[in-house]
């Protein structure tokens, strides 16, 4: 793989794995080429670091202006003389960090750091220790984006994923965009955005009439009016025959642990099994049936927030710390797909695996040619670019009559083609901005003045 190509893995991985926000700023095509170094090595005493590394940068960029004969903004670094002192002022080094950083500090000209100094300042102040509570108020910037790297706000899924998981759960489309309302895109224009997903009792009683329509469709009591693909997804819940009651409970049991891993993208305790079990046995002991007690029970799991919201625990130690398997599945999953991770992927994620990177590449690669890997294009792209805004443009009909909704549409897909192309076939970045060919039919090859295209496709 050549650099080009490595810079696609690496805005990817960065994305999915090391970065829980990724902003897009409006300059020109909006393309954000994120490198991600890794590296591995064995540190020196951090004590020793300080006295022999550090502390001879700070003097000889820092102390002219923070020392004893001159303290700008008060700041005295002369007198840290140990690494126990720094530890003793995580907020005052925070800010260090953030100037640093920025390249605010040390100013351009005799004090400026240089790479060298500048890469080794920095690595040292990120393994320092963190303030002791974390300001989320703060606006997240370049300048702080490191202090929020590995924490992500918890967020229900968006109209579109809601739909494409149930998709591919239940290997059915239902139609759900009359009962979800359109979510919002945020201050980033991505309606992905946590802050902007927001959980009202509106959104209540639309989840309560979605899962009422997707269990009408897969799990009624009679099949009379379930269409081919719906009768499949019934059978692969409740099998060819109804169990009798002496069976219908472990029979009941067993289907919840095949599918609650499924259901809730991770893997399940057995209380938590029992736990919607009891759902199940409230509605078999009122006399309701198997199908329709299992039917309660599969209420209960796509009510569950396990279900409806995507959900990163914070780690244990603290500073940026790798996700999760099972996290790190939906993450990649979501981003490409904007549905549910497959068998597959939940597989290397039980196993571990899926934290090995050369695995973790394979499946990048897999997912991106894959058919739902037009996700891409349909959601991050026309939200990355501003696409979907054509919708409402409304050109003058005197001056641009060859505007209409199906050239619209045709512009629509020309991005989502496009876009998806430099993924799947694992093209340089650059082409997003400079390339020599594009993805069009009649209707906009006669607008370019592209001779010789026939026909609707792109």
């Amino acid at each position: 793989m050549d650099a080009s190509n490595e810079c696609i893995f690496a805005v990817v991985h960065a994305i999915c794995k090391h970065l829980p926000i990724v902003k897009m700023r409006n300059w020109g095509v909006k393309l954000c080429v994120i490198v991600i170094l890794i590296t591995g090595c064995l540190r020196a005493d951090p004590a020793s670091e300080y006295r022999d590394q550090i502390r001879p940068l700070l003097q000889k960029h820092c102390f002219d202006c923070h020392g004893t004969a001159k303290q700008k903004a008060d700041l005295n670094f002369e007198t840290v003389t140990e690494l126990g002192q720094v530890k003793a002022s995580p907020d005052l080094w925070q800010n260090v960090l953030e100037k640093v950083q920025a390249y605010e500090m040390p100013p351009k000209g005799k004090y400026e750091l240089g790479f060298d100094g500048w890469q080794k300042m920095m690595g040292w102040l990120r393994e320092l220790p963190k303030p002791a509570e974390t300001d989320c108020d703060k606006i997240a910037s370049d300048r702080n984006a490191n202090f929020y790297g590995g924490y992500v706000m918890s967020r229900r899924l968006n109209r579109a994923e809601y739909s494409n998981t149930i998709r591919d759960l239940f290997g059915l489309a239902i139609n759900l965009n009359d009962l979800l309302p359109t979510d919002g895109g945020g201050g980033e224009g991505f309606d992905t955005t946590g802050s902007a997903l927001f959980t009202s009792a509106l959104h209540v009683e639309n989840f309560l009439a979605a899962t009422d329509r997707v269990l009408d469709s897969v799990l009624p009591e009679s099949t009379r009016r379930l269409s081919t693909e719906g009768k499949a997804a019934r059978l692969r819940i409740v099998g060819v025959m109804i169990p009798t009651k002496r069976t219908a409970r472990e029979e009941a049991r067993q289907t919840l642990e095949r599918w609650m891993p499924m259901v809730f993208r991770r893997s399940v305790l057995p209380e938590e099994v029992e736990r919607h079990m009891a759902m199940f046995d409230r509605a078999y002991q009122r006399g309701d049936g198997y199908v329709l007690s299992l039917r309660l029970a599969f209420k209960s799991l796509l009510l569950s927030p396990h279900f409806l919201f995507l959900v990163e625990p914070e780690p244990e130690q603290r500073g940026v710390q790798p996700l999760a398997p099972f996290q790190l599945a939906s993450r990649l999953s979501y981003f490409l797909w904007s549905s549910m991770p497959d068998e597959r992927l939940l597989g290397l994620a039980g196993s571990g695996r899926l934290s090995d990177l050369n695995v973790y590449r394979d499946e990048i690669r897999r997912m991106l040619v894959d058919p739902k890997a037009r996700a891409l294009g349909e959601r991050f792209a026309m939200q990355w670019l501003e696409i979907e805004r054509l919708t409402e443009a409304h050109p003058d009909r005197i001056r641009f009559p060859e505007y209409d909704e199906p050239l619209r549409h045709a512009m629509e897909g020309e991005v989502v083609a496009f876009v998806n192309h430099v993924f799947r076939a694992d093209r340089s970045l650059i082409e997003l901005i400079d390339s020599d060919y594009a993805f069009v039919n009649e209707r906009l090859a006669r607008l370019y003045a592209i001779p010789d295209v026939k026909g609707e496709d792109l």
